[in-house]
Parts: C-alpha cells; sequence; structure tokens
C-alpha cells in the first residue's frame, strides 16, 4: 500500500476536534480526536481500539467549539467505516459521512 494516497474527493482541512464515534450495534460511544475533516469524511484518532468493521454504519458526532483549526455546531452525522489502522501506537479510524457535511470554517484571529 503505498503511504499518503490521497482518497478524498474534497480538500482536507487539518482539525484537532473531539469526537466520538457511536457504534450501534454495541451502543457504545468510542471517543477521539480528530486530524483532520472535510465535507465528505474525517480522520480520527482513537483512544482505545474499536471492532467496529470496515463498511459498517456508525455516527459521528465532532465538537467543532473548542476545535483547534475549526468553528462550527457539532452535530451526529451519519457515517461509514471507510479505513482503520492499528498498530504501532496508532488508532486510526476514517469515516466518510453518508451527507456531505457543512464545512468548517477557519478560525478567525
Amino acid at each position: 500500500m503505498v503511504a499518503n494516497v490521497e482518497r478524498r474527493r474534497e480538500p482536507r482541512m487539518q482539525a484537532n476536534c473531539s469526537v466520538k464515534i457511536f457504534d450501534p450495534a454495541s451502543r457504545r460511544y468510542a471517543a477521539g480526536v480528530t486530524r483532520n475533516v472535510s465535507t465528505t469524511g474525517a480522520l480520527i484518532e482513537l483512544h482505545r481500539p474499536i471492532s467496529i468493521p470496515t463498511g459498517e454504519a456508525v455516527g459521528v458526532v465532532i465538537d467543532y467549539t473548542n476545535c483547534a483549526g475549526a468553528i462550527n455546531q457539532g452535530d451526529f452525522s451519519a457515517a461509514t467505516i471507510a479505513r482503520r489502522e492499528f498498530g504501532a501506537g496508532q488508532r486510526l479510524v476514517a469515516v466518510h459521512f453518508v451527507c456531505p457535511q457543512q464545512t468548517p470554517t477557519a478560525a478567525a484571529a
């Protein structure tokens, strides 16, 4: 697999925001932090690994209110797990939003 291959159709914005992924099957949340977001998806570093398989439907809540790099209202968004990377101290999950999201705006000085 080639590293750093761009998979998203929309531009990404670096953002360090609190996030939770909701697994409907287990009815549990997994907390983490976004690495970047776009209107069509997000790359999330989780605090602990999850057992949700690729392609599974999940809910995502991103808190843009106290987020370095973005200002927006956090909402519950339907998404699917696009890929997972666990190992070597990383717990990364890429999610694809079912409906495109409003792009967060850059923080004003």
